[in-house]
């Protein structure tokens, strides 16, 4: 689901105007039963009231009419639908002192996920031309985090520069044979693996030997 498809799931009186000035919004705030508002790069746009049956249903179509299927992402407190990450604020079902799921969700934000030209310069220019050792990348929003990681991992082309991975140019290898993996804020582990074998998944599908993975394994476990 794309900006556009998102935007056609909002109730008709909130469509038009989000519409209209979609390239300048960066989010949307939205109260069941309460008031709707967007964040622009100009300040907030307040939209209006949402009445909890548009709220509802609105829910329901961003789930595609099976919020069953994101239980996983809905504990968590948010979903992830066409690339846009969805915040959800409701209930939490509490069972064996865990959270187990959500129910009467009353909030929504919607964050338009879209490509900033330019935004990973400042990171790149700070970064300098090696990184290791492990590396935090923080800092507000539209600054340039996903990007550079999206590029890192193939997943968007730089405007320029060229990214050396272990000496080599990987510009024009593909994400799914590059020697880097990208993890999503998402639910991304196999539940019927413990700990020892999600991490070793990876070297196991490229057919590294046992005694190098055992290796290796350690040594991504000691850093957490």
């Amino acid at each position: 689901m794309d900006s556009e498809r998102l935007t056609s799931a909002l109730p008709a009186r909130l469509r038009e105007s989000v519409t209209a000035r979609l390239a300048e919004i960066y989010e949307l705030r939205i109260y069941s039963g309460g008031a709707a508002s967007a964040v622009t790069k100009n300040g907030i746009l307040r939209l209006g009231a949402v009445s909890g049956t548009e709220f509802s249903q609105l829910f329901s179509r961003l789930c595609g009419g099976a919020p069953y299927a994101y239980e996983e992402e809905l504990k968590r407190g948010f979903l992830t639908v066409g690339g846009c990450r969805i915040g959800v604020c409701g209930t939490a079902v509490v069972e064996g002192g865990g959270i187990v799921g959500v129910k009467d969700v009353r909030s929504l934000n919607i964050r338009f996920a879209r490509e900033i030209k330019g935004a990973a310069a400042p990171l790149f220019a700070r970064l300098g031309g090696n990184v290791s050792g492990g590396l935090l990348l923080a800092g507000p929003p539209a600054c340039g985090k996903t990007t550079l990681l999206r590029i890192l991992g193939g997943f968007l082309e730089q405007d320029q520069g060229t990214v050396i991975f272990d000496g080599q140019c990987i510009d024009r290898v593909p994400a799914y044979k590059r020697e880097i993996n990208t993890v999503f804020q998402r639910y991304a582990l196999f539940p019927h693996l413990n700990v020892y074998e999600n991490v070793a998944f990876g070297l196991r599908v490229s057919r590294t030997p046992d005694k190098e993975v055992r290796v290796r394994v350690a040594e991504m476990l000691k850093l957490v």
